[in-house]
């Protein structure tokens, strides 16, 4: 019998998506079952170029069915004669997003390569399945919203790699944790907290496994100790009168500059800057502020708007108009070259990106003597924990201020 092989395939959604699937040839028997079977679908869905819609239509038997078929223009063919099917253009999030899952695809079908080629069948079996670590980690990173289940993924990919796509629940404990631990701290490739972060994941999850009985009880008791050491970061931010200097020196991209200069008057993150509309900003008794779902935490951000902020918005369109929507068609790495050259026109010697113009807005309003819970309400975090750890420094040099004005 011939040896299987394995291909990456596209399935054609709604809204212009793809799923991506694993096809099988020669079918294998499921271990389970022994039916033949042909396909294993990833539950990974990229961006799709091809233009297509969902009809409805009804089969010989009744039934009341759909698919998802091409869009062609109505004039034009190729050179056969053949229509030629409508296209759409990605902007650079989703052009990311594609090739970020497209290589965890590909991954992931390597390592099927290598099942079928030792007769190894598990990774279809239900009853390997439900004691399958791997998949329990990515059903919780794919319940996370959007911008969050992008790190989820990325943790699970390093556990993937680390235990060559096979890992028992059976096997997490004490010492599984601990050697993880050893393999993250080796790897020189990641930053400290991004380590941190992948471990703390996986602790999570251990958590909610031990909860739902997919891992022995008393697990997480286990293991609940064992941790990593983020790394002491020091945040750089801009002064008042840094940003002052930078509002009346020319940017190559005019759009960037403003979105920048807006963060730093709302506190609002790159992806945020470039998802609100005006339908987003609401009136009331104190005046105009943005109401909308953050893309990082899915959680509500109410951002008052100061007169700066209101400036650079200008007059007020229509409810869908994205105020920086547009920055979605230039890459963001370009994005961050125009900035450092504006930085630099400005005479400003310090290592900013977009996310620092945030920061600004945080420690002005700390240097102003806002407190700290109002900070974090006003940055949209979840806890105040989070606005404590990264400004915690600023918040000491502030202390010191107050202490050395007590004097009699």
């Amino acid at each position: 019998m011939a040896a299987t092989k394995v291909t990456l395939r596209r399935k054609p959604l709604s809204d212009n998506m793809e799923s991506l699937y694993l096809d099988f040839y020669p079918a294998f028997r499921n271990p389970d079952t022994g039916k033949l079977t042909r396909r294993e679908f990833l539950n990974i869905k990229v961006y799709s170029t091809a233009k297509t819609e969902q009809i409805y239509y009804t089969d010989d038997k009744g039934n009341e069915l759909s698919k998802i078929v091409p869009i062609y223009h109505d004039l034009k063919k190729d050179e056969k004669g053949n229509p030629i099917q409508k296209r759409v253009s990605l902007n650079e999030l989703q052009k990311r997003h594609n090739r970020e899952q497209e290589q965890f695809a590909e991954n992931i079908r390597l390592k099927r390569q290598t099942n079928v080629n030792e007769g190894d069948y598990n990774f279809i079996s239900k009853k390997a399945i439900k004691s399958d670590f791997l998949a329990f980690f990515m059903d919780i990173a794919e319940s996370k919203n959007l911008s969050n289940k992008a790190t989820w993924i990325s943790a699970y990919k390093q556990l993937f790699e680390y235990t060559g796509g096979k890992l028992f629940s059976k096997e997490i404990g004490i010492e599984f944790c601990e050697n993880y631990k050893k393999h993250l701290e080796d790897k020189v490739s990641l930053k400290q907290n991004t380590k941190v972060s992948y471990f703390i994941k996986l602790k999570i999850a251990i958590k909610d496994a031990d909860k739902k009985g997919f891992v022995k009880s008393g697990t997480y008791a286990d293991v609940e100790e064992i941790g990593m050491k983020e790394e002491d970061t020091n945040i750089e931010f801009l002064t008042l009168d840094e940003l002052a200097i930078l509002k009346n020196i020319p940017c190559s991209n005019e759009l960037y500059k403003q979105a920048a200069l807006f963060s730093a008057s709302v506190g609002l993150r790159r992806s945020d800057c470039i998802a609100f509309s005006w339908g987003d900003i609401k009136s009331g008794n104190d005046g105009l502020y943005i109401d909308f779902s953050q893309q990082k935490t899915a959680g509500i951000l109410h951002a008052p708007l100061n007169e700066t902020a209101l400036s650079i918005l200008g007059e007020r369109k229509a409810d869908n108009v994205k105020p920086f929507g547009e920055l979605l068609k230039t890459k963001w790495a370009t994005q961050d070259k125009e900035l450092h050259k504006w930085v630099k026109d400005a005479g400003i010697h310090k290592k900013i990106t977009f996310h620092c113009f945030r920061h600004s807005y945080a420690v002005a309003l700390i240097s102003k003597g806002t407190d700290i819970f109002t900070v974090s309400k006003m940055l949209g975090h979840k806890s105040v924990m989070t606005t404590v750890k990264n400004y915690a420094k600023v918040m000491n040099k502030d202390k010191k201020k107050a202490v050395d004005n007590i004097n009699f």
